[in-house]
């Protein structure tokens, strides 16, 4: 198989897997009708639906650079990598997602950590090989790729942080960027009133940074098979 076809092969796993996931979400709509609360508590999971929209944008940013990045200009190239990055944090996310667990009692236990599971591994999947495609095709020294690859983690660990527990999102980086930068430094200086930031950043970066060597070097390992 040429390159060009593993990454058709690798597109049509995820879409289908993305696809799987959007049927174990509406089956439970569907078998499972949720109540209605007065607590301001979700009511269904229909959000995860978004979520794994937004989990995606990173990884069609990269694929559209590493198909066409020869005729894209440079600015062009440097304002999809800004928009990577913007997004990048939202696949990654969708694994705090499980923090919603037993939230809702109107299906079995069993279903709902399944559903979980399975959005969280979708989502850390498709934005590792998100990462490691922008990063490669970026960088040719493995120890530029390393730098690049702690970069990344860091960022979208705090990325993470921003949007679980100060609750921003991607589009309020856009909106308000001076208000959300002045939020995450008070968080992260005032560590007595905040002990959550530093852990959380560190044990995300630090598991986003396995992932990423891990789907490195396997595609490293699919390379000296040829």
């Amino acid at each position: 198989m040429t390159r060009f076809q593993k990454r058709l092969a690798l597109d049509f796993v995820l879409v289908s897997q993305a696809l799987f996931l959007t049927s174990l979400i509406i089956s439970r709509n569907a078998l499972f009708i949720s109540p209605q609360r007065n607590d301001g508590g979700i009511t269904s999971y229909n959000f995860l639906l978004f979520n794994t929209l937004l989990a995606w944008i990173p990884y069609l940013i990269g694929r559209v650079l590493c198909e066409y990045r020869k005729y894209l200009q440079k600015y062009v190239q440097i304002f999809f990598i800004l928009l990577w990055l913007l997004f990048f944090p939202n696949a990654f996310y969708v694994m705090t997602d499980v923090m919603h667990y037993l939230e809702l009692h109107n299906a079995p236990s069993w279903f709902d950590a399944l559903l979980l599971m399975i959005h969280g591994a979708h989502g850390i999947l498709v934005g590792s090989i998100a990462a490691v495609y922008l990063v490669k095709l970026y960088t040719v020294k493995i120890r530029e790729r390393i730098y690049s690859y702690l970069g990344v983690a860091v960022l979208n660990s705090i990325g993470i942080y921003t949007g679980r527990f100060l609750r921003f999102n991607s589009w309020d980086t856009l909106s308000n960027p001076f208000s959300i930068v002045a939020t995450i430094i008070e968080r992260y200086t005032d560590v007595i009133s905040h002990p959550v930031a530093y852990p959380f950043t560190l044990i995300v970066a630090l598991f986003s940074l396995s992932m990423f060597c891990i789907v490195d070097l396997l595609s490293m390992q699919g390379n000296d098979h040829k």
